[in-house]
């Protein structure tokens, strides 16, 4: 078969690797440095390996989006121990032939995988009858189909486009086949996303949730934790479809269309608050509600699981079983780490900065201390101190990495609220919080009471009385913390929102408000590969890429007008040439 045109040798070498792979060789895979099913069970399906074998590729790409975006975001900056590589990125090159920060290789690994699995999960029931149950395969594929939309999701918010396919990899493929392969904008691929949720695969629905410790424990009651743990790996189904729909409502904003945007807008905030919800009413702590006792923010310490405070979706990974990332060794200066990346002192100025966010002088904004620290007292010089854990040593990088965490379903609901129009529960989800708007109004704290402020005011409609925190409900339900706002919670003062004043329109009031929440998202965020994504995302709705440069461009220094000429350019995308224009003649056996 000849290979008539190629994607770049590392991709077309993951197709190599994943060639002529059978049914049986997939439900096999290397997983030694990774999720490895020995370590936690004593008998292994070829279903439960075969999954873990997917989020092994998950694992090795988890930290590679932070590098991608942060170091071309508008804090880090690299050190006088950084690589050519990195300083390439930082620099905004236009040619990253052979960088591998940039190659995207190791996510159309994981598609690949989802790719395979799915196609072959079917013909494994039929081949192990014994092995099947409908409950627990339903939910890995749904789990499956997940990964492939979180990967395709990630590769266009880095790339801004990504080669579509749907088909396993069995042998070498010509890739301007396309009835196989579609490269696709960003848009494209939000809207091959959404098709995928909305349709799931083979009449399975793409939001199952799976339980581990049912599948594998269902004799103990409580569930072995390491079970529970697993349960996070996979990206939540409400955390996905939200970022799609605010990236399909931008792109139909920037086109005009705001009626077809509110109605994903609208789907965001029905879903998102029902799920928040829910979350406070079966569980003990309430912490999603963005409550002073909701702290840490940022930090997910292994020592505590991701079980506690923020943790949605999380890759997990853990030293002793030679799960690792390489975040400690580009962030700490710890021997052997390389200390490659820093904060620029114009980055970390902002918590500092009364008018760009208010109420945080003298460093009284927690989120500064979470992810900074100085490397020797007096000496000036700081580190991402984000990623390091309480006793851990320097070797072991191990850090979890979220890939949604409560918050951000905040941001998410915040962003929606506000492109419909509903300036002032956007603004109270921003500030004080939705207990203290409820005191300002008429001190309700009851579940009736808070009904009859909802049809008083027309506000919060989809919010339950729980948001209010210490209200008991007719069943007797209460809540433990209450909504304080993503500013009120840490003390901080208002962020200045706008509501259709007498001097702007409507729109110019959302731009207002977009631009405050890209502000807020450079201070939540920090260095967890989420912020640069989103001022692209903001920037694409209103057709004003200077709210990407404006912000990123400040750490450039002298150079600062060249960078910023070149986000205005269309640079904010990752620079990477697949190559489907390249013609090879060899011969493949």
């Amino acid at each position: 078969m000849k290979l008539i045109k190629k994607i770049a040798y590392p991709f077309a070498a993951v197709c190599l690797a994943m060639g002529a792979v059978s049914c049986d060789d997939f439900f096999e895979p290397e997983t030694e440095d990774m999720l490895d099913g020995d370590n936690y069970m004593a008998e292994q399906t070829e279903m439960y390996t075969g999954f873990l074998g997917i989020m092994s590729r998950m694992q090795a790409v988890g930290d590679k989006a932070i590098y991608l975006t942060e170091t071309r975001g508008e804090l880090l900056e690299p050190t006088t121990y950084s690589t050519s590589d990195l300083i390439a990125l930082y620099n905004y090159n236009d040619d990253l032939t052979g960088n591998p920060y940039a190659d995207p290789a190791g996510y159309y690994d994981v598609i690949i995988a989802c790719n395979d699995y799915l196609a072959n999960i079917r013909e494994f029931g039929k081949m192990y009858p014994e092995l099947w149950d409908e409950k627990y395969s339903d939910g890995l594929i749904s789990s499956t189909l997940r990964v492939k939309v979180w990967a395709y999701l990630t590769l266009a918010e880095i790339y801004g486009q990504a080669l579509w396919f749907n088909d396993p990899i069995t042998e070498i493929q010509d890739l301007t086949d396309t009835d196989k392969f579609q490269l696709l904008d960003i848009d494209g691929v939000v809207d091959s996303c959404l098709y995928l949720m909305d349709y799931g695969y083979d009449g399975v629905p793409s939001n199952l949730v799976f339980s581990w410790y049912n599948w594998l424990d269902p004799d103990n009651a409580s569930g072995t934790q390491q079970y529970r743990f697993w349960d996070y790996m996979v990206p939540a189904y409400e955390g996905l479809y939200a970022k799609l729909a605010l990236w399909k409502g931008a792109a139909l904003q920037a086109a005009g269309n705001a009626e077809e945007a509110n109605v994903y807008y609208e789907q965001i905030v029905d879903m998102l608050a029902e799920t928040i919800n829910q979350h406070m009413l079966t569980v003990a702590k309430d912490e999603w509600n963005r409550g002073q006792l909701s702290a840490p923010r940022n930090k997910v310490w292994k020592s505590e699981q991701p079980a506690d405070y923020q943790a949605v979706s999380v890759l997990q990974y853990d030293y002793e079983n030679n799960q690792t990332n390489s975040l400690m060794k580009h962030f700490n200066t710890q021997y052997p780490n390389e200390y490659l990346l820093r904060p620029s002192a114009i980055g970390m100025a902002r918590w500092n900065d009364a008018t760009f966010n208010p109420g945080g002088a003298d460093f009284a904004d927690d989120r500064y201390n979470e992810n900074f620290t100085e490397v020797e007292p007096g000496s000036g010089e700081y580190y991402v101190s984000l990623y390091v854990r309480d006793a851990q040593q320097p070797y072991q990088d191990d850090t979890y990495i979220y890939l949604f965490r409560a918050d951000e379903y905040h941001f998410f609901l915040i962003e929606a609220l506000n492109n419909l129009g509903r300036f002032k529960e956007a603004e109270v989800l921003m500030n004080a919080g939705i207990s203290n708007f409820a005191d300002v109004v008429n001190g309700v704290k009851t579940e009736d009471g808070w009904i009859a402020l909802q049809q008083s005011t027309g506000l919060f409609s989809e919010f339950s009385y729980l948001w209010i925190g210490n209200a008991t409900g007719t069943a007797g339900t209460a809540a433990k913390y209450s909504n304080d706002g993503i500013r009120n919670s840490i003390f901080l003062k208002n962020r200045t929102f706008k509501a259709d004043d007498e001097t702007a329109t409507p729109q110019e009031d959302k731009k207002f408000n977009d631009c405050a929440l890209a502000d807020e998202y450079m201070l939540e965020f920090a260095v967890e590969g989420k912020t640069y994504p989103a001022l692209i995302r903001l920037a694409k709705r209103w057709n004003d890429y200077s709210i990407v440069a404006d912000r990123v461009s400040a750490k450039y220094g002298e150079r600062a007008s060249e960078i910023h000429a070149k986000i205005m350019a269309g640079g904010y995308w990752v620079p990477w040439d697949l190559q489907l224009g390249t013609t090879d003649n060899n011969e493949a056996e």
